[in-house]
């Protein structure tokens, strides 16, 4: 969590300092565009952030449901995060959805343009190794509807509610399907790394509850 907060407060302060250099602008809305409540437009972009979040979300637990590779990539980030407690899950939702937006969106789209920032954020996501593939080609994904939403938009409001739930939603799936359960066995560094461990793999899956067993079996036949 550390190691989150330093890396997003960078980011955070990075965007105001890109925007005050580029066009004296906040990183907050597009440039030359002065702060209202029209241009916030809050129904709107409320309602738009909460739907790209609902199919993106919905679409995340089909695949994880259908897919071991999707299963993969939730085992290797609990493994790369740990256990979460409900406080953890929503700070690190808020500051990584709050400060890649303004610096993202707010600061890069006006000048690298939606594909150049899209770009960048994806190759931000990458991962150690290519379990985690799947997620920078999402990033990457991600990365040009929200740009389309700023520029559209003419405020980060839209992409940051949709990036928050998004993180949310999916941080605590993370935890219910590893950490939270107590039937999880969580994997080596050796097997999330190696590339060569299963999906959610249970207690009962692990190499020492079938020596265990194992064991049980002769004693039962002894006798």
């Amino acid at each position: 969590m550390k190691t989150a907060g330093l890396t997003y407060g960078g980011l955070f302060l990075g965007a105001f300092v890109w925007r005050a250099v580029a066009d004296g602008g906040t990183p907050f809305l597009a440039p030359d565009v002065a702060w209202s409540w029209e241009t916030l437009d809050l129904g709107k972009n409320l309602l738009l952030g909460v739907f790209t979040a609902g199919v993106v979300i919905l679409l995340g637990m089909e695949l994880t449901r259908r897919f071991v590779w999707a299963q993969e990539l939730e085992v290797g980030f609990a493994k790369i995060l740990g256990r979460l407690s409900w406080q953890d899950i929503f700070l690190l939702a808020l500051s990584s959805s709050l400060a890649e937006e303004l610096f993202f969106r707010g600061a890069l789209v006006p000048t690298l343009g939606i594909g150049g920032a899209a770009l960048v954020f994806a190759l931000l996501h990458v991962g150690p190794t290519r379990v985690f593939w799947v997620w920078t080609a999402m990033a990457l994904g991600i990365g040009l509807v929200f740009g389309v939403y700023f520029e559209r938009n003419q405020s980060i409001l839209a992409p940051l509610v949709a990036h928050f739930l998004i993180n949310l939603v999916n941080l605590a799936l993370i935890m219910v399907h590893t950490h939270w359960n107590p039937d999880w066995r969580e994997p080596t560094d050796q097997e999330v790394f190696g590339d060569s461990f299963p999906g959610f793999t249970s207690k009962d899956d692990s190499p020492n509850h079938d020596k265990t067993d194992d064991k049980d079996k002769d004693s039962t036949d002894d006798e």
